[in-house]
């Protein structure tokens, strides 16, 4: 398959995404709205499920139910994680957001160019996971290919954008042969 036709097919892929993004975002939204009208309407019996929810959950706290709870925007938050035994040996890149705008910043763009040479020299599979939006991998084909700098062999992308509305369905797959370099706090890890 040549590399157009691969584009193109990876740029279907997540309009199909972000369309079932805003599918599960709208369904979210009108169960919100169901809550709320029953809030208003049946005060007595909303606190009283309330409270009987929150005595079930300080008596049982099942694995499922671990890591779903949603924090404010500006909070960094775990990831979910499952961990499994992958041989092969993966650079974590954790970045806030990948956009057109977050590459302009040096610092950011100097992380991604730092860790992509480090994949490539020593064979290392990329993933780059973004905190606040869902990526484009045109935009990282893009910024290498003006930075004129060769792509890893193996690369992808995780995003936890949707952890914020419900409990995340997708864990991001870790093993003991991932490294992370975090932006976050500056540090390689």
């Amino acid at each position: 398959m040549d590399k157009d036709a691969y584009i193109a097919q990876l740029e279907s892929e997540l309009d199909l995404a972000k369309a079932k993004y805003n599918t599960v975002y709208e369904s979210v939204r009108s169960v919100d709205r169901v809550v709320n009208n029953f809030k208003r309407r049946h005060k007595k019996s909303y606190d009283f499920i309330r409270d009987s929810y929150k005595k079930i959950q300080a008596r049982k706290n099942t694995p499922e139910l671990a890591g779903t709870v949603t924090h404010p925007k500006g909070e960094k938050t775990p990831l979910a994680v499952i961990y499994t035994n992958q041989a092969a040996k993966r650079l974590n890149l954790i970045l806030n957001q990948l956009d057109e705008k977050t590459l302009k910043n040096p610092e950011i763009a100097s992380d991604i160019i730092e860790a992509t040479k480090f994949a490539v020299k020593n064979h290392y599979h990329l993933r780059i996971i973004s905190r606040n939006n869902l990526v484009n991998p045109k935009l990282y084909r893009d910024f290498l290919a003006q930075k004129k700098i060769q792509a890893p062999e193996d690369y992808s992308f995780y995003t936890d954008v949707d952890s914020r509305l419900a409990p995340p369905i997708h864990r991001l797959e870790i093993s003991r042969t991932d490294i992370f370099y975090d932006d976050l706090k500056g540090n390689k890890k």
